[in-house]
């Protein structure tokens, strides 16, 4: 996990891995705080062109992360979504479980970057 300082407010960044688009990646949240974005980057060329990926909380979707488009892309291209924010406030606290699933989303890796308060 990385940690980055603004002011009084730290960011953190959290890292899991999916290895199928079955798979789910989930982690649990450190401390309290407000969920700023989720980045994807995948493991290996995304050939479906309908892939979408879905962010829980606790095991409820979160708004604004729900069916986010993935197209079609290579490794290390930067065409597609490849990251998305929530589009409400969505507050996270210590022991929360943040997952992610994908739909015809290859094996990726992901970030959550919360802003902790």
């Amino acid at each position: 996990m990385a940690t980055h300082t603004i002011g009084t407010f730290q960011r953190r960044q959290y890292h899991a891995s999916s290895h199928s688009s079955a798979t789910a990646a989930a982690l649990a949240v450190a401390n309290r705080g407000k969920l700023v974005e989720v980045w994807i980057a995948p493991k290996i060329n995304q050939t479906a062109t309908a892939g979408s990926w879905t962010v829980s909380k606790n095991g409820t979707q979160i708004t604004g992360l729900s069916s986010v488009a993935l197209t079609t892309r290579a490794v290390g291209e930067s065409s597609g979504t490849l990251s998305a924010a929530p589009t409400a406030n969505t507050y996270v606290a210590r022991g929360d479980i943040l997952s992610v699933i994908g739909s015809s989303v290859v094996a990726a890796n992901w970030t959550f970057v919360v802003q902790e308060f």
